[in-house]
């Protein structure tokens, strides 16, 4: 027997056994790239939790902390660690500059973007960095994006991408944005993520901390 949650993530449990599909398959694997290093992880913005509650069925993970402020998401997602009998699972829906704890990964998946309403690139950077004790994966869309288009009209940010002060001038192309990233992190690789569908343009980057001289 298996039940399936489709909302923005594909998520199905069969056995006890969380299974993903499609994006959310992709972003997983993503994270897999780094996982064997971590015990701690930070799924932010988790939308119905489908990678985090999959990284929390890795044997050596201690802890995966599910964090959304959209409360029905994160129903969602207590509901599918109910069903997978999840031990290792914390749920928060505190805004995430509210979270205190650090962890050896933490995950921004289609998160960042939305953050640059409040917060600039560097400040939200600097956040990451002590949040993180290893490594930080950030998806982020760049210019063309149809639903980052959409946050920069809705935040009614004026000179949302001036090369001295725009706050999304970072997200311009992905080389603005590698070089951005650079600033803060070693960045180990870069994968274009593919969601089906022609108008949206993301990167997932998988970040090291870098060590202090």
């Amino acid at each position: 027997m298996s039940k399936v949650f489709n909302n923005y993530q594909y998520v199905e449990v069969k056995n006890k056994i969380v299974n993903l599909k499609e994006h959310t398959l992709d972003k997983y694997n993503v994270a897999t790239e780094v996982i064997k290093e971590c015990k701690t992880v930070l799924d932010a913005g988790c939308s119905i939790g489908g990678i985090g509650l999959k990284l929390s069925q890795e044997s050596h993970v201690e802890s995966v902390t599910l964090n959304n402020i959209t409360k029905n998401e994160l129903n969602t997602a207590k509901e599918i660690g109910s069903l997978i009998e999840s031990k290792n699972v914390k749920y928060s829906d505190e805004n995430i500059f509210e979270l205190k704890d650090t962890f050896d990964l933490t995950m921004y998946f289609a998160l960042v973007h939305h953050l640059l309403r409040v917060k600039s690139f560097d400040e939200i950077m600097e956040f990451i960095k002590k949040q993180t004790n290893k490594y930080t994966i950030l998806e982020i869309p760049i210019k063309g994006d149809a639903l980052l288009d959409n946050v920069i009209k809705a935040s009614q940010i004026t000179d949302a991408w001036t090369a001295t002060s725009g706050r999304f001038y970072p997200l311009t192309s992905c080389g603005t944005l590698f070089t951005s990233l650079s600033k803060h992190f070693e960045i180990v690789s870069v994968q274009k993520m593919h969601y089906g569908s022609g108008n949206l343009a993301r990167y997932a980057f998988v970040c090291k901390i870098k060590k202090a001289n």
